[in-house]
């Protein structure tokens, strides 16, 4: 009687200890899956000027070659970069 009670006993405690590890093991897969589907945002590439030094740029009138304010009207417009002056500038976009 003694021996069934404690075969009863480690079959439980056998099936207790293996679905815990089995909830682990389920658990860690979805925690991986779903830092895999959130990834980092890629860090920002400086291309070129923002778009609110592109505005100041239009929006300011200077007296002399300012290369930055030459370099950020011409990213945008031709027309701009030709009345600014600012064809030929180095480091300026050529259009075509």
């Amino acid at each position: 009687m003694t021996q069934k009670l404690l075969a009863k006993t480690l079959h439980i405690l056998l099936v207790l200890i293996l679905t815990l590890a089995l909830l682990k093991a389920v658990w860690h897969a979805l925690s991986l899956l779903i830092a895999d589907a959130k990834p980092p945002p890629p860090p920002p590439v400086d291309n070129g000027p923002s778009m609110q030094d592109i505005a100041e740029s239009l929006n300011t009138f200077w007296l002399s070659y300012d290369f930055d304010h030459c370099r950020n009207v011409c990213m945008v417009s031709r027309v701009a970069c030709k009345l600014r002056g600012c064809v030929g500038v180095p480091g300026t976009k050529a259009w075509d």
